[in-house]
């Protein structure tokens, strides 16, 4: 059950995190480790702390299908989906023409989530 809702948690989270930011980072470079590699480890602590709350069962990660992506419920983007459709080649002209038609479809669809 999600107490908070998650823009409150994400709120009141990152209230605490400022306040002990200083002791944090101070404690990460107690180690002998990169910048990145600190901020992987600070990434998958506050997704424990976000799944340790319940709301890791139900969090989709939306991206253009990029491996580092690639936890949990992974959804790839469908405009990033027609980059697919461009790469493909239709062998007949029936092929290339059902391309062309999705092609369209998809951008028609798209500008009219727009207005």
């Amino acid at each position: 059950m999600i107490r908070f809702g998650i823009l409150g948690w994400s709120l009141k989270w990152c209230g605490q995190l400022r306040r002990r930011r200083q002791l944090y980072y101070g404690h990460t470079t107690g180690f002998d480790i990169s910048p990145k590699a600190v901020q992987v480890v600070t990434e998958a602590a506050l997704l424990g702390g976000v799944m340790a709350q319940g709301i890791g069962e139900s969090l989709r990660i939306l991206s253009d299908g990029a491996g580092q992506f690639n936890v949990l419920i992974h959804a790839l983007c469908w405009v990033h989906a027609e980059r697919v459709l461009r790469r493909l080649q239709g062998n007949t002209k029936q092929q290339r023409q059902n391309l062309a038609e999705m092609q369209h479809l998809l951008w028609q669809y798209y500008r009219q989530l727009q207005q």
